[in-house]
């Protein structure tokens, strides 16, 4: 008996969570903040929205944040060129 008591609860338990998640969800904005080094930049990757940093508005954190309609905070960057 207790075994299909928490089996049926077991079952509830996931609609109930999905239903607040997206009424929280649609509610909130959401915020990114995108670290990161030359390989998160994505320099030489057109088009370059940075120049000191070699960040693309193409890099994966752009490409998330405008998927999610997110504000986003990008402040990867490239290190400096080596000495010549």
């Amino acid at each position: 008996m207790g075994a299909a008591l928490l089996s049926a609860g077991a079952a509830l338990a996931p609609a109930g969570t999905a239903a607040a998640s997206t009424a929280t969800e649609s509610r909130h904005k959401v915020d990114y903040v995108a670290l990161g080094d030359s390989y998160a930049s994505a320099p030489l990757v057109p088009t370059q929205v940075d120049t000191a940093c070699l960040r693309s508005d193409q890099n994966y954190a752009s490409l998330v944040a405008r998927s999610k309609s997110a504000t986003l905070t990008d402040v990867t960057c490239s290190g400096p060129p080596p000495p010549t």
